[in-house]
């Protein structure tokens, strides 16, 4: 939306179905990096998991943002008859994917670990005393 509002245009319902994608794709990409952490936290330390997801899910992530970035130029560099129409929805399409991007990276992981790391905590704890009564009762 910043990037329609620095070139001087408006919204209209195709920089809508632009910023309709993006929350799809954003949401997308979280998913696909906190199942993964999810996955292997009972196997790893919390923060050795939010790492290892990161190293394992930058390439996929990676991958769907260039292609987007890669739609977008022919929808922004267009000037046949109607193209104003699809430039304000490459244009969306454009910043939104970069700031997603950044959002994917830094703030999910850092939000996650903020939310879930006294839950990880006690869980740990917990299995640590059931593991301890096991030892102690046989």
């Amino acid at each position: 939306m910043w990037l329609v509002y620095l070139i001087g245009g408006g919204l209209d319902i195709f920089g809508l179905m632009g910023m309709l994608m993006l929350i799809g794709l954003s949401a997308k990409n979280a998913i696909l990096y906190l199942d993964f952490v999810v996955e292997r936290i009972g196997k790893m330390p919390f923060k050795d998991a939010l790492i290892e997801a990161a190293k394992l899910r930058f390439r996929p992530i990676v991958m769907t943002t260039l292609t987007v970035l890669v739609i977008s130029f022919p929808l922004i560099l267009s000037k046949g008859q109607g193209s104003e129409f699809g430039q304000k929805m490459g244009v969306v399409m454009l910043g939104g994917i970069l700031f997603s991007a950044i959002l994917t990276f830094f703030v999910v992981p850092a939000a996650f670990y903020l939310f879930e790391r006294n839950r990880v905590a006690k869980a740990e704890a917990k299995e640590k005393d059931l593991v301890a009564e096991a030892a102690a009762s046989s």
